[in-house]
């Protein structure tokens, strides 16, 4: 199946996740109205220029990109809440959904196959096997990379890298590899900067707002 927006923002809504823990909602919903407006603005410049930085997956496909970061955290609508990557993929997996649907739940935590390189927790090679498994042999596309970055931007509302990571790693705690996440994450932002030929905030007058 090929979900519409309106049909996503359904199952998100009626979730008892959404009732029991309304951030959830409006931080998914956040996540990918964020994507679809970096995607759309990227296809402009794409557009005018057609240069070489660009990946061959342009013009990207601004709406699926949009679905994509609603569902990433899909897997919360069930038990347990930190399952969510693996009960996310199978749950859209089962469902019928699209691969892309489904993959990006697995590894949006996640911007390359090395499973330690994440904000906070680590995967556990036993308990989390299925997980680490699939990282370390996944071909990260563009499309999970930005919703990875747009998640790293969003709490309930979009804002900056530092003060979204500030709030994941008071929450959640940090470990060996955090810092290399950081930096990752910063290196992805500072490409899509490059590739937009402007500070990718500057799509957010909000921010400042947010500070």
């Amino acid at each position: 199946m090929n979900p519409t927006k309106s049909e996503i923002i359904t199952l998100l809504k009626t979730s008892p996740r959404a009732t029991d823990n309304p951030g959830w909602l409006v931080h998914s919903l956040a996540v990918g109205d964020t994507a679809g407006k970096i995607a759309a603005a990227l296809n402009r410049e794409y557009a005018e220029s057609s240069g070489p930085l660009f990946p061959e997956v342009f013009p990207l496909d601004v709406e699926k990109i949009v679905k994509m970061g609603y569902l990433h955290d899909v897997g919360k609508i069930m038990d347990p809440a930190w399952k969510h990557p693996v009960n996310g993929y199978h749950y859209l997996k089962d469902h019928g959904y699209p691969e892309e649907y489904y993959n990006v739940c697995m590894v949006h935590h996640f911007i390359n196959n090395d499973p330690n390189c994440t904000f906070s927790t680590i995967p556990d090679p036993e308990n989390d096997k299925e997980m680490v498994d699939f990282l370390k042999t996944h071909q990260f596309t563009f499309e999970e990379k930005l919703i990875a970055l747009c998640d790293a931007m969003c709490i309930t509302e979009v804002t900056t890298l530092d003060k979204r990571i500030t709030d994941v790693l008071a929450r959640h705690g940090t470990n060996p590899h955090t810092s290399e996440r950081i930096v990752a994450t910063m290196q992805l932002k500072e490409y899509i900067d490059l590739l937009l030929g402007y500070n990718l905030y500057e799509l957010f007058p909000e921010i400042k707002e947010n500070l």
